[in-house]
């Protein structure tokens, strides 16, 4: 099981997933001093963390404008009923 993860709080994406928090820090130091990633808002976190700033949201159904609950981490996902993708799978 996954214990850390390297995340943008923005747009509420995870880069990467670890075991133990001191691999994440490690791999988010070597990118920041590379600068593999370009995002200069990562943050190093538990899936926790996570987790609780990963908050529900309404979207409105893109067809009938109906409101639905989403995690803000799938907004605009292939999940999203607001979104085209949703409904040309």
């Amino acid at each position: 099981m996954y214990k850390a993860v390297i995340y943008n709080p923005l747009t509420m994406t995870i880069k990467k997933h670890y075991k133990t928090m001191a691999a994440a820090k490690g791999a988010f130091t070597r990118m920041t001093k590379l600068n593999i990633e370009a995002d200069k808002d990562l943050k190093v976190g538990t899936i926790a963390e996570f987790n609780a700033l990963d908050v529900d949201v309404v979207v409105h159904n893109l067809m009938n404008g109906h409101p639905v609950t989403l995690r803000k981490s799938e907004v605009g996902g292939p999940c999203d009923p607001s979104t085209e993708r949703y409904f040309s799978m």
